[in-house]
């Protein structure tokens, strides 16, 4: 990240170049993609996972293993981190 101001609550990249599959089993998106975080801002403390809603070009990252949403991924990201991820989704 190069630039940043007070991030909190859900962490996303928009504008993938293909839409996501709707899915014929209702599914409302398929987990497809490891993350790895470097220099966070706070400690993650446990695993992050991404995600591609059906019908959109939007990935989602969470923080897995929580009893929540682990919509709150923004909160450990500053001009610091580095973010990796590698995705696999089926497109329209």
């Amino acid at each position: 990240m190069s630039a940043i101001s007070s991030p909190s609550g859900d962490l996303s990249i928009t504008g993938l170049p293909f839409t996501c599959k709707a899915q014929a089993n209702g599914y409302d998106s398929v987990p497809a993609a490891t993350v790895y975080f470097r220099d966070a801002a706070s400690d993650v403390p446990n695993y992050v996972t991404g995600f591609v809603n059906q019908s959109t070009t939007d990935c989602w990252l969470r923080e897995g293993g929580t009893t929540g949403s682990g919509g709150d991924l923004a909160n450990h990201v500053d001009t610091g981190t580095t973010i990796y991820i590698q995705l696999s989704y089926f497109t329209a």
